[in-house]
């Protein structure tokens, strides 16, 4: 049985798809301003020069096609689409500040919030009970810190913690003195930590 793809004249929108018996029963399936395109027509696909065509890519979840410009369009005003990315990069930040901290040895520490203040504690008591040294619970397994290797760890975790929040509070200034046209669709909180990525901070 002969495909059948009904689609908007105008705009090249699909209705529909199916078979039919006859050919001409697939031409009667069009309704007023409606075409019928002999053969299937992909999901993602519209009717261009009398022929399937794939849309355009979709630039973000936002956008919606607009059938008569044949372009997706964003219609959120300026300030929902600030809004958006600034959501977005506090959870880039929270997860760049939970997300563990690398030393130049290798050691990995764990940086969420109960780990920094188990951190912060274990430190406080070799500080109270004048400890040498102590066992500590690195993201990879136990290690013995000296007492000068957990102040350092805990100087470390502090930067990356304080770089995390300059770095998106820099976006957010950003994104607030973009013309209402340079909006992007994303915005990558890394672009403001400099060169290393807030995941991957390592003690200079």
């Amino acid at each position: 049985m002969p495909q059948f793809t009904v689609y908007n004249t105008r705009t090249g929108e699909i209705r529909c798809t199916g078979t039919q018996a006859t050919v001409e029963w697939c031409h009667a399936q069009a309704g007023p301003g409606e075409s019928v395109y002999l053969g299937p027509a992909e999901p993602g696909s519209y009717i261009r020069d009398g022929a399937p065509a794939p849309l355009p890519q979709r630039p973000s979840e936002h956008h919606v096609f607009d059938w008569s410009l044949h372009a997706w369009r964003d219609p959120r005003t300026p300030d929902d689409r600030r809004a958006q990315l600034k959501s977005d990069l506090a959870e880039q930040r929270w997860k760049a500040e939970t997300g563990g901290l690398t030393l130049p040895d290798g050691l990995r520490v764990r940086t969420g919030r109960e780990d920094r203040a188990a951190f912060a504690q274990m430190l406080a008591d070799m500080e109270a009970g004048a400890l040498d040294s102590i066992d500590f619970k690195a993201a990879e397994g136990f290690v013995t810190l000296t007492r000068e290797e957990a102040r350092a760890i805990s100087i470390a975790i502090a930067d990356h913690v304080r770089a995390c929040f300059s770095a998106e509070r820099a976006a957010h200034v950003f994104i607030d003195g973009l013309d209402a046209s340079d909006i992007p669709a994303s915005c990558n909180l890394a672009d403001f930590m400099g060169e290393q990525p807030a995941d991957n901070l390592s003690l200079a």
